[in-house]
């Protein structure tokens, strides 16, 4: 019987990433005006994830986040979280970016909320309190066959009226 001597097999894996408790999810829009919103972006993770977006952050981003519950903030105690300041530029939105770049093992989380503009934009009446949508996106999106999201511009308490989508307001965005 002969020994044949195999070749040698390079196992190097320094090309893999860490391993995460989240899917490394790509935000969408980054570096246009049409980047996404951090709730948004939870939605969309939940989605890849097939919880809801209140499981998702019940059973990961609730200990690491650790402000308590997004379900029963009151503003008498500040107690929990006031959803709609994920997207802002205090605390509660640097703890959820970093939350999730633990989680997801992404470092471009902050683009997804106000935080860069902190030193600009007033603390106040900035964000609206309820979502708000452009239908024709969505369609437009949809009948792309392009993921549909919840831009952060859509969460500002200043835009009230919404351009049609266009080729140079976002990339991935058709035209109608």
């Amino acid at each position: 019987m002969v020994i044949e001597e195999c070749e040698a097999w390079d196992i190097d894996t320094s090309f893999l990433p860490p391993v995460t408790r989240l899917y490394h999810l790509p935000p969408i829009g980054l570096g246009t005006p049409m980047v996404e919103s951090m709730t948004g972006y939870i939605v969309r993770l939940a989605q890849e994830h097939c919880v809801s977006a209140g499981v998702l952050y019940w059973k990961e981003i609730r200990t690491l986040a650790a402000k308590g519950n997004i379900f029963t903030f009151r503003v008498t105690n500040d107690a929990g979280y006031s959803t709609h300041t994920i997207n802002g530029l205090g605390s509660p939105a640097a703890d959820f970016v970093r939350a999730l770049e633990i989680l997801t093992g992404r470092r471009d989380l902050s683009c997804l909320t106000l935080l860069t503009w902190r030193r600009v934009l007033p603390g106040h009446s900035l964000l609206r309190r309820c979502r708000a949508w452009c239908e024709s996106c969505m369609y437009a999106w949809r009948e792309a066959n392009q993921p549909i999201y919840e831009p952060l511009l859509w969460t500002l308490q200043a835009v009230t009226v919404w351009p049609v989508p266009s080729p140079d307001l976002a990339p991935n965005v058709p035209a109608l």
